[in-house]
């Protein structure tokens, strides 16, 4: 018996409309069969932590955004991050997690833990290695690899056209608690200016700084604080070096 045309191109119709309404049923239900790039972010004031697909686990500092690949791509699973984040990749030996930052590339093993500081309006780029390993990268000089391992700081100048191989800095204990204290929630700086200083505070609180003291820009700092509310965090400073300040709002004034 033959089926008529027009009959035949109804069945059709119906068939393909219907595996296209199935198709985006699925889809809506799985959002990583169609969109490849994710976003995380935390605004300036907050930190927040994540568990990625991969079960890596990622704690993001204030300010901070980090953009992932749901799935490994060219056998990499990979991510950009602008700010600062703490990872603990999952193991997984076949993908190597690849962290794109503003100055240099981590290639890091499976089940490494290791901290990185890229913001983009800060002076360097900072990384510092907890457990296994990071292989990295330089933008601006494609020839220089390093291999960081377990309680290796590395400090990149920005837009460094010569990146030495000299071995990285190492952490001490103390120096080890004060580069993820942050993600307990402690405000730790060892040794910076002020001028340093007045970047990452205002990221913390989500505030803006006017210093109209030129000494205290050039003063280096060090503390740990556990409950850094902001009047207390000026109170500690104002003890290992005199000025006054004003907190008016969002807007905190400094003076001699």
């Amino acid at each position: 018996m033959r089926i008529p045309l027009w009959s035949f191109l109804l069945t059709v119709a119906v068939i393909v409309t219907a595996l296209f309404l199935i198709t985006r049923s699925i889809r809506s239900r799985h959002p990583m069969l169609t969109e490849q790039d994710k976003t995380l972010a935390t605004d300036p004031g907050f930190r927040s932590n994540f568990l990625l697909p991969d079960g890596t686990q990622v704690w993001l500092n204030a300010g901070s955004h980090l953009t992932y690949k749901t799935r490994p791509i060219s056998h990499f699973r990979q991510a950009d991050l602008e700010g600062e984040a703490y990872f603990a990749v999952a193991r997984d030996n076949d993908h190597p997690f690849l962290v794109h930052s503003k100055d240099l590339e981590l290639i890091i093993d499976s089940n490494a833990t290791l901290d990185l500081n890229a913001f983009r309006d800060d002076s360097t780029t900072q990384v510092s290695i907890f457990k296994g390993s990071a292989e990295v990268l330089f933008h601006n000089n494609t020839s220089s690899r390093m291999i960081l391992r377990p309680v290796d700081k590395l400090i990149v100048p920005q837009y460094n056209w010569h990146i030495s191989m000299d071995k990285p800095m190492y952490l001490s204990q103390d120096s080890l608690y004060a580069e993820m204290a942050w993600t307990k929630n402690h405000l730790a700086f060892n040794d910076i200016s002020f001028e340093e200083l007045i970047f990452r505070l205002q990221r913390w609180y989500n505030v803006k700084f006017t210093v109209n003291d030129d000494n205290l820009r050039k003063h280096r700092f060090s503390a740990m604080l556990t409950d850094p509310a902001l009047a207390k965090t000026l109170e500690t400073l104002q003890r290992a070096e005199p000025f006054h300040y004003r907190i008016d709002k969002d807007q905190v004034f400094i003076t001699p």
